[in-house]
């Protein structure tokens, strides 16, 4: 009867320990990523890998920052404690992102491009992800009685565009005088 109740309790045990296994196939990896751009235009990219850093795939002192800027085309490594992955470009331009060395099939099947990207780890492989930008309007528009947009400064709180703003048909053009 003993030896019953140690045999059911095995099978259970083997379960447990056995979805435990699996709960994270993959640990967290060191990876390297190649950037690159759509044009023959250089692209300044600002990367930035929390808590680990990301260092220039060239670079032999070892050491990971948390953010540098690159040129295009570069490698970079992402330390294998990096939890998120940002690449944000200057002047509007996009990359195109490819993992490479010590990547996961799952990894190298990726092929995101874009402006700014972010990417986080998902059962230590890096994934992208969507990133949450505030809307902030700097200027309100509206269109006036002929029905060209016009823009004026930004309003303090509850007050009235119409009566602040004054409507394209009814500007006045300034022009400078010429000096003498």
């Amino acid at each position: 009867m003993l030896t019953m109740k140690v045999l059911g309790v095995l099978p259970l045990a083997a379960i447990t320990f056995g979805l435990r296994t699996h709960a994270h196939p993959n640990a967290s990896h060191q990876v390297t990523v190649h950037l690159t751009s759509f044009t023959s235009q250089t692209v300044i990219v600002h990367v930035s890998a929390t808590p680990g850093g990301v260092q220039v795939a060239g670079d032999t002192t070892g050491q990971f920052v948390e953010s540098r800027t690159i040129r295009t085309p570069a490698d970079l490594r992402v330390s294998a404690t990096s939890d998120t992955l940002r690449l944000t470009t200057e002047g509007n331009l996009a990359i195109r992102v490819q993992f490479t060395e010590d990547a996961t099939p799952s990894e190298r099947a990726l092929a995101p491009w874009g402006r700014r990207l972010m990417f986080v780890r998902v059962n230590g492989d890096l994934r992208p992800a969507a990133e949450l930008m505030p809307a902030q309007p700097t200027r309100t528009v509206f269109t006036d009685s002929s029905l060209h947009a016009e823009q004026c400064e930004s309003l303090p709180r509850g007050s009235d565009w119409r009566r602040i703003c004054t409507p394209r048909d009814q500007s006045v053009s300034y022009r400078k005088p010429a000096p003498r």
